[in-house]
């Protein structure tokens, strides 16, 4: 029972008083029905509905009101509190009075706790009393100095549209949000009689040919009215450039539309396009042509899409979404508190859906997490398993080259004594000082090359040398030995894989002899 009622409002709440006689309003429209809802909101008249029935009466505050114009003193809040709120969803201030504070002041301190916490207060649909409480305890804030320092108190809907409350540090984010903000509020309503007059000067409605629209504007009102008893909101977003309705859920919109069905009648050749044709043949004229129908549809987005098959090869995705439209015994106007149930149902399945979603994409998760650990410790016991044959052949290899080495010192010394001994047999030492140099450079050299001689080669390191990726490769089996992952770029694989890569010679040609001349290549 808060707030004056308007000029429309006062007129229902006459007319109710009188026993709502006929004739007072439009027969195909039902303008009354949204004042009256205003109305019982307010305590000031009660409404029966059953089935197409609609009865109102006036109660004791709705006399009241009718002959003061105020309402009676029982009737009146004993103090006012600030409503509820919400930041960024519905939330309620709790408005805890200082001992020895004024009432105002105190809403002021639970007001900037509050901002503390959620940094954004939204008030949708406020009367104007609450515009004028809200003004008064953001004056007290600035008064009493209660906004923190290096911060800022910003403050939209003074007058009009949803009122958004924020505290600021000024920093160049917070100032392009709150010109969003500032922008958005003043062109999205869910506000019935700002809906009303949005419905009336916008292009929302300009799918329903003119004799329609008066029917079409109740029917939306009607709706938001039933839509509200189930905590959802329709409202108006006229900043965009094709003005749209919506359901609001929470944080979420669902787009709505309110269209006339159109019929397909035989299209009438004009003398113009008669003439046309004569000139260029090939012009294409229409078969059909569409008319209103004078039935309306009312369709609601849902989450998701589905696929639209257009021909054989072709199709597009569009929104899912459900559909209501007129029918020979039941228009819209008797199916709006069905239609506001199957909203309702809508959300309620799309938020299964996606909990469902949701909860196989987590199993989905899980089950690629495992399959991708039980890759990798497969990796790691391939990769245990090449570190092992890698450090085997790098042991034969080194083992085999110091045989090898060994082999070779024994044969030079013993080469390098042979030759001495013919040498000294021909009497050749003396005369040929360079044959001496050549048999102590081969003994040198034979000591060099002994592993025998030179055992550091042959250390615990070298024995535990770990074997390089070059080295892991070959027994990797195609995978990389430094990371879990397919090695493409290696060129290792089955022998007879690596056979068809290698390259092939050349075939041999007349005039070819070593090599082909340069300009055949």
């Amino acid at each position: 029972m808060d707030g004056l009622v308007n000029e429309r409002q006062l007129e229902v709440l006459r007319w109710i008083s009188d026993g709502c006689p006929e004739g007072k309003w439009p027969e195909d429209g039902f303008p009354y029905k949204t004042s009256a809802a205003a109305l019982k909101s307010r305590g000031l008249v009660t409404i029966t509905r059953h089935g197409s029935t609609w009865t109102a009466a006036v109660t004791k505050a709705g006399t009241h009101y009718l002959e003061h114009g105020t309402y009676p003193p029982s009737a009146s809040p004993k103090a006012p509190t600030v409503p509820a709120v919400r930041a960024h969803r519905a939330v309620a201030v709790d408005l805890g009075l200082g001992d020895g504070a004024s009432e105002t002041l105190a809403q002021a301190k639970a007001l900037i706790a509050q901002l503390r916490d959620s940094e954004r207060i939204t008030v949708a649909d406020p009367v104007e009393s609450t515009r004028a409480r809200y003004r008064r305890v953001l004056h007290a804030c600035r008064v009493h100095h209660l906004v923190p320092e290096d911060h800022e108190l910003r403050f939209t809907g003074r007058s009009s549209g949803e009122i958004v409350i924020m505290l600021s540090t000024g920093s160049s984010a917070d100032s392009s949000d709150w010109d969003r903000i500032r922008t958005t509020t003043r062109k999205i309503t869910t506000n019935l009689d700002v809906l009303r007059k949005a419905l009336e000067t916008t292009s929302i409605l300009k799918p329903v040919s003119e004799p329609l629209r008066p029917r079409a504007i109740e029917i939306v009102l009607d709706l938001a009215e039933h839509l509200r008893a189930h905590d959802f909101k329709l409202g108006a977003n006229t900043k965009l450039k094709t003005p749209k309705l919506f359901v609001q859920d929470d944080t979420r919109r669902r787009n709505l539309y309110l269209t006339e069905i159109l019929n397909e009648v035989p299209h009438v050749t004009t003398a113009a396009e008669q003439r046309e044709l004569l000139r260029a043949p090939w012009t294409r004229i229409p078969k059909f042509d569409s008319s209103p129908s004078g039935r309306l549809q009312l369709h609601v987005e849902r989450d998701g899409t589905h696929e639209v098959k257009i021909d054989r090869q072709n199709y597009r995705y569009e929104r899912n979404g459900d559909t209501w439209s007129d029918e020979k015994k039941k228009p819209l106007e008797r199916q709006v508190r069905e239609i506001a149930r199957e909203i309702k149902k809508g959300v309620i399945d799309d938020d299964d859906a996606l909990e469902r979603q949701k909860q196989r994409h987590a199993e989905a998760h899980e089950a690629h997490q495992r399959e991708q650990a039980a890759q990798l410790r497969a990796w790691e016991n391939l990769r245990d398993h090449a570190r092992a044959k890698a450090i085997l052949e790098l042991r034969e290899a080194t083992f085999a080259r110091a045989f090898e080495a060994w082999q070779g010192a024994q044969e030079l010394r013993a080469f390098a004594k042979q030759l001495e001994t013919e040498a000294t047999a021909q009497g050749l030492l003396a005369n040929r000082p360079k044959l001496r140099e050549w048999l102590e450079w081969a003994r040198i050299r034979a000591d060099d090359i002994d592993p025998l001689a030179n055992l550091e080669h042959l250390d615990d390191g070298v024995f535990d040398a770990e074997p390089s990726a070059d080295d892991l490769r070959p027994h990797m089996e195609g995978w990389d030995p430094l990371r879990h992952r397919k090695d493409y770029s290696a060129g290792y694989g089955k022998p007879e894989q690596q056979q068809v890569h290698l390259p092939q010679p050349r075939a041999w040609h007349m005039g070819m002899r070593d090599r082909p001349s340069w300009w055949r290549h």
